[in-house]
């Protein structure tokens, strides 16, 4: 600057802000220990760590108990009831907007049924089923049937569903075993013997 024939220098004191360090990216770098789970089972994030990178080329990890102080939901949340419909879990960044899935799955639970052995009618036998007490729909059962009392022989096996149907059974050994397809109902399994004839000399 000249004045009156002389130069004098303003100096000036600037002072430039650094751009705020922003969350550019996510990932997963440790998966949940689990993540396969039955229908009705609740989510369970235990072991799940997430690396943000950010603006200024550095990266943080970030494990599941400071999601919170991190700004980082899940969806579904974790400790959520779980259906088969349930294939990802969404982790996302709230202030940023990023986001990063994981992959879970969600079985269905099969649903078994009841298998009732009733009393044996017209005397005494041992009757067992495999599977011996419930069975999902279409499993195959085998029925066995042993010890008959003295005297007695096999007259009939029949099975019954819930709502009185009669299931069809399949002879594998006269007498002695039978199989069936288990509906998706409960059922009842009778076996009735009788008296073996007295052959008539004459």
């Amino acid at each position: 600057m000249l004045l009156y024939g002389k130069i004098y220098w303003l100096k000036f004191d600037v002072t430039v802000d650094a751009p705020p360090v922003t969350v550019t990216g996510m990932s997963i770098k440790t998966a949940p220990t689990k993540v396969t789970y039955n229908a009705g089972e609740t989510l369970d994030l235990t072991g799940l760590v997430v690396t943000l990178t950010k603006s200024d080329s550095s990266s943080e990890d970030v494990a599941l108990e400071n999601f919170v102080a991190n700004g980082i939901t899940a969806s579904p949340a974790n400790q959520a009831i779980l259906a088969t419909t349930d294939t990802k879990v969404i982790l996302t960044h709230t202030a940023s907007g990023k986001s990063v899935e994981q992959e879970i799955t969600v079985n269905q639970v099969e649903t078994k049924y009841a298998i009732t052995v009733a009393d044996v009618v017209g005397g005494t036998a041992t009757v067992t089923t495999d599977p011996a007490t419930e069975a999902a729909g279409g499993t195959s059962v085998t029925v066995s049937i042993a010890n008959i009392e003295a005297g007695k022989q096999f007259k009939s096996i029949t099975v019954t569903d819930a709502d009185s149907g009669v299931v069809e059974t399949t002879e594998v050994t006269a007498g002695a075993s039978y199989t069936f397809t288990m509906p998706a109902k409960a059922v009842t399994v009778t076996v009735e013997v009788e008296e073996i004839p007295v052959e008539q000399v004459t």
